[in-house]
């Protein structure tokens, strides 16, 4: 609609050329939650959004504020080897994951995974957060940076079991159920 985003200016853009879906990144739901209301925002015609980093705790705000019925949230990154989308539009989640992945035991004060007695990972229950890790292998292969060195730094080895090998994503997540996350 712009060469460069305006959230004052976004809802009279909306109306001016009917739009019924937008993308975003990053931040842009919640400059538009900030901004001073704007009659345009009101009844507007989007329908869906599509995007990635709407924050959970201003989705059902920008949702109900703005009318909107569908928001198609996704995670992935172009190094990783796992992604997940909201395809069913359950509120406040990234969605489905197809690929292999699990969620394990994360020390935030010593910026590490928690490592059982045994020596391997230790997965988290249902609820609650874990840090995100896609598997590695034949299917689900991590191609990596262009640096060797940085791209081993992001696999973990001997995570549940013995020679296994895991895509570090570095995000804290939470299993909802149904692969949901």
């Amino acid at each position: 609609m712009r060469r460069k985003f305006s959230a004052s200016h976004f809802w009279k853009d909306v109306k001016k050329y009917n739009v019924t879906a937008f993308g975003y990144v990053g931040e842009l739901c919640r400059y538009l939650v900030n901004q001073p209301p704007q009659p345009e925002e009101k009844n507007n015609s989007v329908q869906k959004i599509f995007g990635n980093g709407l924050r959970r705790n201003i989705w059902m705000e920008f949702k109900n504020l703005f009318g909107i019925s569908i928001i198609q949230e996704f995670y992935a990154a172009s190094e990783g080897n796992i992604a997940f989308v909201n395809m069913m539009n359950l509120n406040c989640t990234v969605g489905i994951g197809f690929a292999p992945y699990a969620l394990i035991r994360y020390d935030v004060d010593n910026d590490e995974p928690v490592r059982e007695a045994n020596g391997f990972l230790q997965p988290v229950k249902k609820g609650e957060a874990g840090l995100l890790l896609g598997k590695i292998d034949e299917k689900n292969r991590f191609v990596g940076y262009t640096s060797k060195e940085a791209s081993e730094k992001k696999i973990l080895w001997d995570v549940l079991e013995k020679g296994d090998a895991w895509f570090n994503t570095g995000d804290l997540f939470k299993e909802i159920g149904y692969k949901h996350a």
